[in-house]
């Protein structure tokens, strides 16, 4: 689950002060991001030439806000004791509307029917084939979360 869990007991997790620690480090790589941007933009005098700067800070300024949605659903699936394929499909679904970073247009409704509805994927072997891996997806965090819910 990587390095940037900044918590000590799973339970901690849930805290206001664990989103406020990870927030955090995710404010520190856009800071980054910015600062670098605008020493770019300050080496050039041509606009012309700014203009790829400001595209590659815009993905990576993106990027470290998919990174703090990635780490609360993997900290999610931590707390759950979910499986980790559910952990990966859901961190795919929420990738799956950015494929199209720093491109015109986003993702069909048709792509995103697929990836609920279908159960094309081999983390999915052996589980029923008439629900979707976005079905499953789903009723996985649910069903682990009623079970965290009723544990004492």
């Amino acid at each position: 689950m990587g390095d940037a869990l900044a918590y000590s007991h799973p339970l901690d997790a849930v805290t206001k002060e664990w989103r406020k620690k990870n927030r955090e480090s995710v404010l520190l790589k856009q800071e980054a991001v910015v600062e670098s941007l605008q020493n770019e933009l300050n080496a050039t005098a041509n606009p012309p030439d700014k203009v790829p700067a400001v595209r590659d800070a815009y993905k990576d300024l993106q990027r470290a806000e998919l990174f703090f949605q990635d780490l609360k659903l993997e900290t999610a699936g931590l707390i759950l004791a979910l499986e980790e394929r559910f952990v990966s499909l859901a961190k795919e679904l929420g990738k799956l509307r950015n494929r199209h970073l720093g491109h015109a247009g986003s993702t069909g409704s048709a792509q995103v029917a697929d990836w609920i509805y279908k159960s094309d994927d081999p983390r999915l072997l052996g589980d029923p084939g008439h629900f979707g891996k976005g079905e499953l997806t789903a009723m996985a965090y649910l069903r682990a979360y009623v079970d965290h819910v009723r544990s004492p």
